[in-house]
């Protein structure tokens, strides 16, 4: 792995080529955050379902209903990402390091931000029926059921989200009815032009390679947004400091948050075989 050396003003030009990586938050973006927590943990208070009854007869009092009061409760984490510039590696070369610096370590920030919304799905006891197994890879079917359970339990039509590794937008950029325009228009502009796919069968989109996958079965999950909760402490931030015993400037991000189920009902586990 190459330091800053390889670098310096013989080896370089002033334009910096950054290598491939996720560079903002996704799964944690499609999810309820709190902000501003204070302390290292929060708890989402969740109402239960009640049923409506009717009067034993006229002008008699009305039974009172006494809905469920339970609270999700979430631990917070702080997680850091710190790169050191040295001062004259600095003078050696003719590339803003600190700009691309703090570019690399808010990237690194943004995926462990979602690989704790992962963990924490990882982590969840799904509902009974809530796990589909796909061993095809991923197809309508399968797709489709999802819907139904989230159909079943009443949960609303808007803000649902279904998150995916780059094989199964593989999957569904081969069904016809997301890339026919028999089917819908937009997505397949969207699908034949671009490569990517907003929105399909009623769920937002979301490509992450920081789902969890083992012996070839990867954990994808489709959700509601206010299923899922994120108390955030601290959202991304950085700080340029600098260090005199190092005699570097140290560039630093971090984040403090936790990532917790509010309704295990509004989520549905996809165990999709990869080929």
């Amino acid at each position: 792995m190459g330091d800053i050396s390889t670098a310096f003003v013989t080896q370089y030009s002033k334009e910096v080529k950054h290598a491939y990586q996720q560079v903002k938050p996704k799964i944690v973006s499609a999810t309820t955050v709190h902000r501003n927590v204070k302390g290292d943990t929060y708890s989402f208070p969740k109402l239960g379902k009640i049923t409506a009854n009717a009067r034993s007869a006229r002008n008699a009092d009305i039974t009172l209903i006494t809905p469920d009061h339970t609270k999700v409760p979430v631990s917070l984490s702080d997680r850091y990402a710190q790169i050191a510039l040295d001062d004259f590696d600095a003078l050696k070369s003719n590339v803003d390091y600190r700009k691309q610096y703090v570019i690399n370590t808010t990237a690194a920030i943004a995926r462990e931000q979602d690989s704790m919304a992962v963990s924490a799905l990882d982590a969840a006891t799904m509902e009974a029926g809530h796990t589909i197994t796909a061993t095809g890879g991923l197809t309508k079917a399968e797709i489709l059921q999802a819907a139904k359970l989230l159909n079943l339990q009443d949960v609303a039509p808007e803000n649902r989200y279904i998150v995916v590794s780059p094989a199964q937008l593989e999957d569904a950029l081969n069904t016809t009815e997301v890339t026919s325009t028999d089917y819908n228009i937009a997505n397949t502009m969207q699908g034949l032009l671009t490569g990517e796919l907003k929105s399909a069968f009623g769920f937002n989109w979301i490509i992450s390679n920081e789902l969890s996958v083992a012996t070839g079965v990867r954990s994808c999950y489709a959700f509601a947004k206010d299923a899922i909760g994120t108390a955030m402490g601290s959202d991304i931030s950085t700080r340029i400091g600098w260090d005199e015993r190092m005699q570097s400037h140290l560039i630093t991000s971090k984040t403090s948050l936790g990532v917790g189920i509010i309704d295990t009902f509004g989520v549905v586990k996809l165990e999709v075989t990869e080929a």
